[in-house]
């Protein structure tokens, strides 16, 4: 994104860009008032709902509502007439709520979640790999963070959050599958630290190691994921990353193919990744026709299926059919 233009960031903070100039946005109350219309730019958010947001942390004052109106008034003035015919963006009251008209893509949130849906529907690889690293430029942390009170914080973010994870996810697998496996070990230490129990991206990581011949590594990763679901959760590990731990036991061979990486439709609320996986093969993206199958689609074998994310993508058969169909472990003498 260029600097020229009206700009918001509320990713990891609060920015008012103008030009390249940052904008000084001033009460506590108005910056979050702003970061809150910018949530649902384009759309119209009830007094009631940001009355009940502003005051998130104690209950709001018989005057709320007159308050709003004066903060509204204030932050109101900051979008000058000239401003919104010459940046297209506007302050407006709407029925019994508000609303800041303009164009989407000028925030960050809203441009990294456009970015992560194309990469979910691109069939090549390279562009979709273009597409996760600008959408992943743009996340700057949890949405409001340092302007909004932490609980209201969590409770903003939890599903931007998840569309976060779900990116570094899809961009693992995707540099999996180029071939780039020094950048995924960079990208899946950080993201293994962050996300201690998800085990989607455990598994990415042990496979990652393995292919860096790292084999004991990729052991200790299931052992201290193991560890943590246990003492944090209470939980075993799932099936499918048994199952490639035991992959990685008897050096499986498909375990070295670039082709075949993981691939999960994670249930909504479930913070272990787990929900959801199945191995099946995987259609080749620079193929010309779907049917065709990549080097280790193997009758018989246990296909770690290529792809990403939880968004449009997520739940797509493959070729092979899903495990519901076959098994999640067919062949390959295993166990999981």
């Amino acid at each position: 994104m260029t600097d020229g233009g009206m700009r918001f960031r509320i990713l990891g903070g609060l920015e008012w860009t103008v030009d390249g100039a940052s904008l000084r946005i001033g009460r506590r109350r108005e910056r979050l008032l702003l970061g809150l219309l910018l949530l649902d730019v384009g759309r119209v958010v009830p007094a009631n709902r940001l009355i009940s947001l502003l005051w998130d942390e104690g209950q709001s004052p018989s005057s709320a509502r007159g308050s709003l109106q004066v903060h509204v008034s204030r932050l109101r003035g900051r979008f000058t007439a000239e401003d919104a015919e010459h940046y297209g963006f506007a302050l407006v009251k709407s029925g019994d709520g508000y609303l800041i008209e303009g164009d989407p893509s000028a925030v960050d949130l809203h441009r990294f979640r456009s970015l992560l849906l194309r990469a979910e529907r691109a069939d090549n690889l390279d562009e979709r790999l273009k597409l996760l690293d600008a959408a992943l430029a743009d996340w700057g942390g949890p949405v409001l963070a340092g302007t909004a009170p932490e609980g209201l914080v969590r409770r903003l973010g939890a599903g931007f959050e998840d569309s976060y994870i779900s990116a570094v996810t899809q961009r693992a697998e995707t540099r999996l599958l180029l071939g780039r496996r020094e950048l995924v070990l960079e990208d899946l230490a950080r993201a293994t630290a962050e996300h201690p129990h998800h085990e989607r991206l455990a598994m990415l990581r042990m496979i990652a190691l393995y292919r860096a011949d790292h084999r004991g590594e990729a052991l200790e990763v299931y052992n201290e994921t193991r560890t943590r679901l246990a003492e944090d959760l209470g939980l075993d590990p799932g099936a499918d990353l048994r199952h490639v731990q035991n992959m990685i036991l008897r050096a499986d061979p498909l375990l070295l193919d670039d082709a075949v990486v993981p691939r999960t439709e994670r249930a909504r609320g479930d913070v272990s990744g787990r929900a959801g996986w199945f191995l099946g093969a995987v259609p080749n993206p620079r193929a010309g026709g779907a049917g065709e199958r990549v080097p280790g689609d193997r009758p018989g074998s246990p296909q770690l299926r290529s792809g990403g994310g939880t968004g449009a993508r997520g739940g797509a058969e493959s070729p092979a059919g899903s495990w519901r169909e076959r098994g999640p472990h067919t062949g390959g003498g295993g166990a999981s």
